[in-house]
């Protein structure tokens, strides 16, 4: 448990309880240790968004977005697309993270893919256009 999370993860755990009691059962979550795994999966997304703002707050150096540039960074590629408003690139970025989940070996098939094998940018603008 992060410490300085423990009373959020509490409050989340709570209230789960209390919904399953007074609104609808959670079958999924009907037991303290249930609740208190969820509660924890809640506090994990609410601490990557809060690393990610601060991602989005700092400039962002253009060859992090480039997948050929030696060193990309697919979660600050998505903030370099959104502080330039290309939010369709952003967006498309995010969809390919989900699709190739960062594995031990980190986002390389990511890469490979968004990449062309090292052959250009397998961009929103060149997906799009085949469609």
């Amino acid at each position: 448990m992060w410490p300085k999370r423990q009373a959020e993860h509490k409050r989340i755990s709570d209230a789960l309880l209390k919904h399953s009691q007074s609104t609808r059962a959670l079958p999924g979550a009907s037991t303290q240790a249930a609740r208190d795994a969820l509660a924890m999966q809640f506090i994990a997304s609410l601490r990557r968004e809060d690393y990610y703002r601060v991602v989005q707050r700092k400039d962002i150096d253009p060859s992090k977005a480039d997948p050929n540039s030696g060193v990309f960074d697919p979660e600050r590629a998505v903030a370099y697309h959104m502080q330039n408003n290309d939010l369709e690139e952003a967006a498309w970025l995010i969809f390919l993270m989900t699709e190739f989940a960062r594995p031990a070996s980190g986002w390389k098939r990511l890469q490979d893919v968004y990449g062309k094998l090292g052959g250009g940018i397998w961009d929103w603008k060149t997906v799009s256009a085949r469609s």
